[in-house]
């Protein structure tokens, strides 16, 4: 079977299974493809990541986009470990500090892509019971408005970046250091990342943990294929930059509905407007039946 293909296999007319042929792995590289349960939804995953190709399973149309990995833009931020090794956490806020953070990831309250800080960070005085303490200032200088998931619920969770009011660091965040990115640029990086194509590259660069629950390690997030925001011109900025002032607070729905998401559909239809894509909606619903995200099996019957 030649590369990048699939077969269905089939019992007179009903189909039982898929059989695709993809490369193995090079060097320390995830067995991205084993992860995915369906073969159109692979494809379009390898299309995008080894060839910064959109294509959809209906085939009418793909277009190459200008991408790059995602660590050519800024770095990320330091584990949740030793920021907790620097700071103690005062979710109350009833100290001052100029310490501010992003703290764990409420589905219930964070639905929206603008966000704000809900704690405040106090440094340590003296470390954990068999830790080193850390320098809270150096942390500090890896904080940023720009927050990445490091772990994930896509049952309930909704998005997959975020921008904050002001600098912070989180404890299931990456902070995005982007000091060389304007806040058009910035603003469109957001809105890739939560649109499906987005999605669609987390999803494929993920750890898996239990069910669908996963984490996305900071290797991952550096090597992944974004939206190259350094080679849109500024026109084209300036349009996608009123766009997610637009957006940024609608709330969306979980990522496991991502299929029936009006807010996602709107941002899918508006980059595809700027960067001529093809309809996204047959991906969309792929990822909504993909067991790694709706923790449920794709066809419920069971053969003996």
């Amino acid at each position: 079977m030649q590369e990048g293909k699939t077969k269905t296999i089939r019992i007179e007319s009903e189909v039982v299974g898929e059989v695709a042929c993809f490369p193995s792995p090079q060097s320390n590289n995830n067995w991205t493809n084993a992860i995915f349960a369906q073969c159109e939804l692979m494809k379009a995953h390898w299309a995008l990541i080894e060839y910064y190709r959109v294509e959809t399973p209906d085939g009418n149309k793909s277009i190459n986009l200008e991408l790059c990995q995602l660590g050519d833009l800024g770095n990320l931020g330091y584990h949740r470990r030793d920021i907790i090794d620097a700071f103690e956490v005062d979710k109350t806020a009833s100290k001052w500090s100029q310490y501010k953070s992003f703290w764990n990831h409420d589905a219930r309250k964070i639905k929206t892509i603008a966000q704000t800080a809900n704690a405040t960070l106090i440094p340590r005085s003296k470390p954990l019971p068999n830790r080193n303490i850390k320098n809270p200032d150096s942390i500090w200088t890896k904080s940023s408005q720009i927050q990445l998931v490091s772990r994930l619920w896509p049952v309930t969770h909704r998005l997959i970046a975020v921008k904050l009011d002001k600098n912070v660091v989180g404890n299931t965040w990456w902070s995005l250091d982007n000091n060389t990115l304007s806040e058009n640029q910035s603003n469109a990086l957001l809105l890739w990342l939560n649109s499906t194509l987005g999605i669609l590259s987390v999803f494929g660069c993920r750890s898996i943990t239990r069910s669908a629950f996963m984490a996305v390690n900071k290797p991952a997030w550096l090597k992944m294929p974004v939206i190259d925001v350094t080679r849109i011109s500024q026109n084209k900025l300036k349009k996608i930059s009123k766009f997610y002032g637009y957006v940024a607070s609608k709330e969306l729905e979980p990522i496991s509905q991502l299929d029936i998401d009006g807010v996602r559909r709107e941002i899918d239809e508006f980059l595809g407007s700027i960067f001529d894509l093809p309809d996204l909606s047959s991906l969309r619903e792929l990822l909504a039946r993909e067991p790694g995200i709706s923790a449920k099996p794709i066809d419920n019957r069971r053969f003996l």
